[in-house]
């Protein structure tokens, strides 16, 4: 009885049709039965690496951005950027009550005690605690896209060898 249906298939009586040569059955090897390490997590761990990235250029900049110690547009003291402020250790200056700056008004020298509470060490600080804490953030962000970066090429690399060699290239 001539098989009917498509190449491979029985016709019910249990004998196998004429295959197509091109027809070629999947092949299932343990390295396919080895649990891959999931695609979100290779993605969340370049996620964070580039996060980490940011928020190294934040800090940086934060850093690098000049304070200036203003009071109604006039500067008072030029802090500096504050990675130099706090790496040479400097001190604010005060605005003396005695004999004040001459671009202050006489009616404002009742508030000397309010130039004063501004300072570079408190404008400072304020630029240089989010700084710091974004550079904190590098090293804990980078820390962990790097573990789970290595725990997926570990996991790739465990399916590459429990992966059986490919078979040799067909002679004829």
């Amino acid at each position: 009885m001539p098989a009917t249906g498509a190449p491979g298939q029985t016709d019910g009586t249990m004998e196998p049709t004429t295959a197509d040569p091109s027809i070629v059955a999947p092949v299932t090897t343990p390295a396919a039965d080895t649990p891959a390490w999931p695609v979100w997590m290779t993605r969340a761990s370049t996620a964070l690496a580039w996060l980490a990235v940011a928020s190294f250029v934040g800090g940086v900049v934060l850093f690098a951005l000049p304070v200036a110690n203003r009071y109604r547009g006039r500067t008072l003291q030029d802090c500096g950027v504050p990675a130099a402020y706090l790496w040479d250790g400097r001190s604010s200056a005060t605005v003396s009550t005695s004999d004040p700056p001459t671009f202050i008004r006489p009616a404002d020298r009742n508030h000397i005690d309010a130039i004063n509470a501004h300072q570079c060490s408190s404008l400072v600080a304020e630029r240089a605690v989010p700084g710091s804490a974004l550079l904190l953030g590098v090293v804990v962000l980078g820390l962990v896209a790097f573990v789970l970066a290595i725990i997926g090429h570990r996991a790739d690399e465990r399916a590459a060898m429990l992966a059986p060699p490919p078979p040799p290239p067909a002679q004829g």
